[in-house]
């Protein structure tokens, strides 16, 4: 699961257009959407504009979890 954060910090220092916004979404892991956030800030001094959990609809669909990182990117 570490490893999955660290990804997911990784894509976002390679493709962030803008590195002081981006959201985090979660399905039931708060501990883990905190933890990236963190590795973000320790790697570019920005934390996230809103930690938020999925709601129900779309938890139901992703299931419990799973961690979203939005972001405005260089390239889609």
């Amino acid at each position: 699961r570490s490893q999955s954060i660290k990804a997911l910090e990784k894509v976002f220092a390679q493709n962030a257009i803008d590195k002081s916004t981006y959201f985090i979404c979660h399905g039931s892991c708060l501990e883990d959407a905190k933890a990236l956030e963190d590795l973000i800030y320790q790697a570019h001094g920005y934390k996230a504009k809103y930690i938020t959990e999925m709601s129900p609809v779309i938890g139901a669909h992703a299931g419990p979890g799973v961690v979203v990182l939005s972001f405005m990117a260089n390239e889609r």
